[in-house]
């Protein structure tokens, strides 16, 4: 990633005062810090921070778009099957499996273009379930749940935030033994 970049992200980390945000965009530099998918991302980020728009500022939440590989539901959790492409991950096969790249922002069939969230706060009806500063997890077949796994891989997703809301905050999985 160009130097260039990381300065325009620590600028931002510095003079953005909402706590969320600035949570997101410290999240941001430490998930682009540790991926290496191109200049796909770098690009993104910075078209949005050089764009002098107020979107920069008061961003929630970063998502690009790719093609489902199989049908996949918003809220889904979903693994990078290539570069183009998604599909449900899940926490119950291999590492690779349970190796999220973020979550579905739309419902999307085979074929079809999906929204994927990399990090922010993601609105779904089906997140009232979760108490407020409950830790998610990856479950079987890109599902989300507040119950940690006793087999398999235990990925951390994020966290509710209460309602309809999660900060959604990938982790990389662990093996349990």
């Amino acid at each position: 990633m160009s130097k260039n970049a990381f300065t325009r992200v620590d600028f931002l980390l510095n003079e953005i005062e909402d706590e969320y945000v600035r949570e997101n965009f410290y999240r941001l530099k430490l998930f682009l810090e540790n991926l290496d998918l191109g200049d796909d991302i770098i690009n993104i980020v910075n078209n949005i921070i050089s764009s002098g728009s107020s979107d920069a500022v008061n961003a929630t939440r970063l998502k690009i778009t790719r093609i489902a590989q199989e049908a996949i539901l918003a809220q889904d959790v979903v693994k990078a099957f290539s570069a183009t492409h998604v599909e449900l991950a899940t926490a119950d096969a291999t590492r690779e499996d349970a190796t999220i790249i973020g979550i579905a922002d739309n419902d999307a069939n085979i074929g079809e273009s999906v929204n994927v969230v990399l990090l922010g706060v993601v609105t779904n009806a089906a997140f009232t379930i979760f108490n407020v500063n409950d830790p998610l997890f990856l479950d079987v077949d890109g599902g989300i749940t507040n119950i940690k796994r006793s087999s398999g891989f235990h990925t951390i997703v994020g966290k509710s935030v209460g309602g309809t809301d999660i900060l959604f905050q990938p982790s990389n999985p662990i093996t349990i033994a």
